[in-house]
């Protein structure tokens, strides 16, 4: 049996052993890994429980209920549109997040997304594979060098994305409603104060906006229909900001360029999806991520943030709600 004092932490899914190694090495902690029937698990032992980190777990008010010795959750992520903020809040639990641990990867991520499009990286090697060199001029390419790059949400990993563009000679945009000029500044960014504004103009617009009730399908028939034809759109941020049967018709019909989704409303997505049968997108399976070095990150910043609640000392950039943290006057 546990002793009195001691904190018991629920691993839900797998985590990079950075993240594992912090817990053996605390002398005040027991742990548990789950990686199947996560959610009975969940519902019959969470109550065992004071700190929980979660990667794609729902967590829900029923099962925030039933975790009465419960002081914090833990994302393995920068998303939490599955957890039940509110509820948590309500029992004065934080949320953390990994801050910017995976910031840099994603903007990796759609740097390589924007490239392959513009390149058209899999057809050509396809066609190159096959003797057939007359591709560069029956299906050719285009330079990103001074084409104009709209950011939607000048965040952690918006800002990079916008570091890297500025760098390979983009005229960068950003649409923000949420941060000042400073930032905007900082960033060497261009406010667009009106998203369409932005699209209409944008040669590649990149997403980076958390799934919420205003975010939903923001890019939708309408506002695709304001974009170029030759543009491209790159959604690494969340399944559901864009309207996928809107995306699908836009490619399909050619009034937008080309696409590249590593997030999708449904997750795993079926492999008869309408999107996967056209050739002017790039897919990848929510793996933005995911490369070893961004996951070691994460798993440490996600578990240091359970031992940090535990240790009363927070940092308040990695909280969601950082009213529960505010001591009362």
């Amino acid at each position: 049996m546990a002793e009195a004092n001691m904190k018991r932490v629920l691993v839900v899914e797998s985590v990079n052993d950075a993240g594992l190694a912090l817990l053996r090495a605390r002398a005040d902690i027991e742990f548990e890994v789950i990686t199947d029937n996560l959610q009975s698990y969940m519902d019959e032992k969470i109550h065992e429980f004071d700190g929980v980190t979660l990667r794609r777990m729902p967590m829900t008010a029923q099962l925030i209920e039933k975790a009465p010795r419960l002081c914090v959750v833990s994302r393995h992520g920068v998303g939490y549109d599955a957890v039940d903020v509110p509820a948590l809040t309500g029992r004065g639990i934080p949320l953390t997040i990994v801050g910017d641990a995976n910031a840099a990867t994603v903007a990796e991520h759609v740097f390589f997304m924007m490239l392959s499009l513009a390149r058209k990286g899999f057809a050509h090697d396809r066609a190159t594979r096959d003797g057939d060199f007359t591709i560069k001029k029956n299906n050719p390419t285009m330079e990103l060098f001074g084409k104009t790059l709209l950011i939607v949400g000048l965040g952690r990993v918006g800002k990079q994305v916008a570091k890297r563009c500025i760098g390979f000679g983009f005229n960068v945009l950003a649409y923000d409603p949420f941060i000042d000029d400073a930032e905007f500044e900082h960033a060497a960014c261009q406010r667009v104060e009106v998203l369409e504004e932005g699209l209409r103009v944008a040669d590649v617009v990149t997403l980076h906006v958390p799934r919420k009730a205003n975010t939903v399908n923001m890019i939708n028939q309408e506002t695709l229909a304001v974009m170029k034809p030759t543009a491209f759109l790159i959604n690494a941020a969340r399944g559901g900001i864009v309207d996928e049967a809107a995306l699908f018709d836009a490619l399909k019909a050619g009034r937008l360029a080309a696409a590249g989704l590593d997030t999708f409303v449904e997750e795993p997505t079926k492999a008869d999806h309408p999107l996967f049968a056209l050739d002017n997108l790039i897919l990848s399976p929510h793996g933005a991520a995911a490369p070893i070095e961004c996951e070691a990150r994460s798993a440490a910043r996600c578990i240091q943030n359970v031992l940090d609640a535990f240790d009363g000392r927070l940092d308040q950039e990695m909280v969601v709600n950082p009213e529960v943290l505010r001591v009362p006057e």
